[in-house]
Order: structure tokens, then sequence, then C-alpha cells
């Protein structure tokens, strides 16, 4: 499978597809200072399939349910590709009916029915980032419905996190006085409001309300630094096992290993995903799709074959680069039923 560095009309039916080396799409970025040409390309690429996801979308079948998906995010709002008011005044209404520029020209997401996030939407996991972060997520209200797991950067919410610094005690202490409780209650209290849409998954999951596909997220991952870090081996396993067999979305801040998760600096493990968690996709949960970040020089769409020999579509939705610039834009899937009863992925904007 080639790198996502096109939009194509007819998108990838993975499901014909053998296994095969993960497409990344942030080698291009490995540079700070990325050559003109370089930035041009990355630039043409991000918007092209922006338009793809928005005539997917809006010519998507009946019964088809459509994921928009984002993650490490760092206090970001969007890929600064699609930050650009010439491309907000280039689409027009018929090509793209659905797009809306704000005043500063910072284009929304692409249309979809759900909205995951992978977690790290913060970058220091102060309460006031996640405060910020939360104001934003909540005004995506073009989604059905918005799914996120936390991950490392997202402090705030893991209650075992042990604040170190002055500045995070002051922050605990601060948040006990204004809202009667430490700040994981009130971080909790900001993002997980299922009234509106937003769910905050913990080790949980959720049906959705267009198709009614089930979603499963938890947010921990191998110990590593920050925050929801369990040691590898029966303390994740247990975890992991918890997934019920019939989820057809897996969100995770953590990489599988072996999918999306290669860090070529890291030579005694490049790849640093969760041996357990792969266990646990490819061979009992087999899932249509495994959604996570974390690594961010490995953003991309992978495909693996599982024991039965179905397949599960693996998404890196980083949308930061190692630099913690957003490069990355929003990957987009939708997932309708075969005749059979089976989820059928496609993945818009990828091409053989």
């Amino acid at each position: 499978m080639q790198p996502l560095n096109k939009p194509a009309d007819d998108d990838l039916d993975f499901s014909s597809l053998p296994p095969g080396p993960f497409a990344t799409v942030a080698e291009m970025h490995m540079s700070r200072t990325p050559s003109p040409a370089r930035e041009g390309d990355a630039e043409r690429r991000a918007q092209g399939l922006y338009a793809a996801a928005v005539r997917a979308y809006e010519t998507a079948p009946a019964g088809t349910c459509t994921f928009v998906c984002i993650s490490d995010t760092h206090c970001k709002r969007t890929c600064h590709h699609l930050a650009s008011t010439t491309f907000g005044s280039r689409l027009g209404r018929a090509e793209c009916p659905t797009r809306t520029v704000s005043a500063d020209g910072e284009l929304t997401l692409p249309p979809g029915d759900v909205l995951l996030h992978a977690g790290d939407f913060c970058t220091h996991g102060t309460l006031a980032e996640l405060e910020s972060f939360a104001a934003w997520w909540h005004s995506q209200t073009a989604f059905c419905q918005r799914l996120l797991v936390p991950g490392n950067h997202d402090c705030a919410l893991d209650a075992q996190y042990e604040r170190e610094t002055t500045e995070e005690k002051e922050e605990l202490a601060s948040s006990e006085r204004l809202h009667g409780c430490g700040v994981h209650h009130h971080a909790l209290s900001l993002l997980h409001r299922p009234y509106i849409g937003s769910f905050l998954l913990f080790d949980s999951g959720v049906t959705t309300t267009v198709a009614g596909f089930t979603v499963w997220g938890s947010p921990w991952q191998p110990a590593f630094w920050g925050a929801f870090n369990l040691p590898r081996g029966p303390q994740l396993a247990a975890k992991w096992a918890a997934i019920p067999g019939d989820t057809h979305v897996v969100v995770t801040h953590t990489p599988p290993e072996g999918q999306g998760d290669y860090v070529p600096r890291s030579r005694a493990r490049p790849h640093v995903g969760c041996e357990a968690l792969a266990r646990e996709l490819l061979h009992r949960v087999q899932p249509a799709v495994s959604v996570f970040g974390h690594v961010h020089e490995a953003a991309g769409v992978s495909v693996a074959r599982c024991g039965s020999g179905r397949t599960t579509v693996f998404v890196n939705a980083a949308s930061c680069d190692t630099h913690y610039d957003a490069v990355n834009p929003p990957i987009v899937f939708q997932l309708r039923r075969s005749a059979e009863g089976e989820a059928v992925v496609r993945v818009v904007g990828t091409d053989e």
C-alpha cells in the first residue's frame, strides 16, 4: 500500500489487501525547516484529502457512518495546511457545501457523523489547557457524537498522576477551592457530557447513533511519561482483555505493537506499541478499525490480517509531527454493513 499522498475518487477497499507495511505520512515533515516544494506538496495533499472527505460524506449511502479521526493535537485546532484563507475561498459551495470558515480563516474539520480523538489534546496537561480544549471540543456540534480517550499528556484527567512541581500543586489546590473537587473530577465533568453527545471513554464503550456501530476506548499505555502509564505485562493485558469481542472500533492512545508504532531513533525497541493490545486485537476482538496516536512519526493507515482471516484497519491519527507542528490532516473512514452483516471499511483518500 502506498503512502497517503493524494486523494482518490475510488477509495481503497482494505478487505482485498494482504498485510502490508505501514503507510507513513509524516516522513516529509521530519525537517524543522522543510523546503517550499515539500510544504506545497503537503498543503495540496491535505486540501485534496479534505475535498475527498466532503465528497465521501455527501455521497455516502444510507446506513453509512463517517468517522473523522484526530489525535495528538497538543493544543492545536487544525492541521495548519487547512488553515488558509486562500484555501477557504477556493472551495466554492458547489464543491464543498458543508464547509465553514471562521473569522480568522481557520477551516473546520471535515464533515462526519462521529469525531474521534485518540488523546494528547493537551501539551503540559494543565487544567487551563483542558478547559480551552473542552470549549473547542463542544463547539464541534456538526458531529452527532464526539468520542475521545485521554493520552499521556492529559495529566489532569488521571487521578493517579503525581503532581510534582509547585505550579501543579497550586493548580490542584485552586481547583479544589473553585469547584469543590480536585482537578481530576472537574476535568472529567468538562469533557464527559453524554447529554450533548460528548463521551470520554475510560475502559468503556458507546454505540453510534448513526448505523449502530460499537466503539470502545481506553487511555492506558506501556509506561513512558506523564499520565495513564502501566507496566508491560499482566496489568496492561487485563485492560485489553476487557474489550468486548463484538467491538467494531477500538480507540486507544497507544498503538498496538507493529502497527503505526515505529520510532527509528529508538534502537533498543523501535516498535514501541503494546504487544498485549496487538494480541487481543488480532486474535480475539478483530475489530474493523483500531484508532490511536502517541507515535507522531508514524501517522497514517495500515492493514493487517487477523487470525480468522478477517482484516483490521489501523489508523494512527496523530495530527502533530515530532516538532509538535500540526501538519497531518484528519483521517476519515466510513463503516457500513455488508449483506452478511459484516462491517465494511472505506478509508477516504487512499489509493493503491
